[in-house]
């Protein structure tokens, strides 16, 4: 015989095995009433039969004295059960709900982990490029100077504007990674 444990299978049992219960105990409190309203009913008329005899009354009031509690503890103890029940119910949902959100949020946590480590690698990269590009234009530009390049704007050529554009993106750059030398 082999077992089938899918959780869908699983909890439709257990919601049928539940509903069986209440259904169950729902029939054993209906039919204690029943039973109860029937013990009064004979009870007020016999007692009415004999209204000249006190004794009647008297054994009216003890079958009453003895249904009472034992009706309020009956259908006490029914609706409380349903009612705790649903309250463990509601709790059992919740925990469920709370604890896909905690994993959701972890793995949200995770994959941000991660994008940050990418991100600061990335960075990293970016800044030795940089060094790197600072290294190479620093030994360009101890061709010249920034004073040796002059300006014209009539007889500049292409090669000093772009030289001082390099001078002034070097200088720019120098802000964000180190220099050659260390400093930064």
């Amino acid at each position: 015989m082999s077992e089938n444990h899918d959780p869908a299978v699983l909890s439709q049992i257990e919601v049928e095995t539940r509903r069986s219960r209440e259904r169950i105990a729902a029939a054993l409190a209906g039919v204690i009433v029943l039973i109860a309203v029937v013990v009064l009913l004979v009870s007020v008329f016999a007692a009415m039969q004999a209204q000249e005899d006190g004794q009647a009354f008297t054994n009216l009031k003890d079958i009453l004295g003895f249904l009472n509690p034992l009706l309020g503890v009956i259908l006490g103890y029914y609706f409380n059960k349903v009612s705790s029940e649903n309250r463990a119910e509601n709790a059992e949902k919740s925990a469920r709900i709370a604890a896909a959100n905690a994993e959701q949020a972890e793995a949200e946590r995770l994959s941000m982990w991660q994008e940050a480590q990418q991100t600061r690698q990335q960075a990293q990269q970016l800044r030795a490029y940089m060094t790197q590009l600072m290294q190479a234009a620093d030994a360009a530009l101890k061709q010249s100077s920034p004073e040796a390049v002059s300006f014209s704007p009539v007889t500049d050529t292409n090669a000093e504007i772009a030289m001082r554009e390099l001078w002034r993106a070097v200088e720019n750059a120098r802000q964000f990674a180190p220099t050659p030398e260390g400093n930064s």
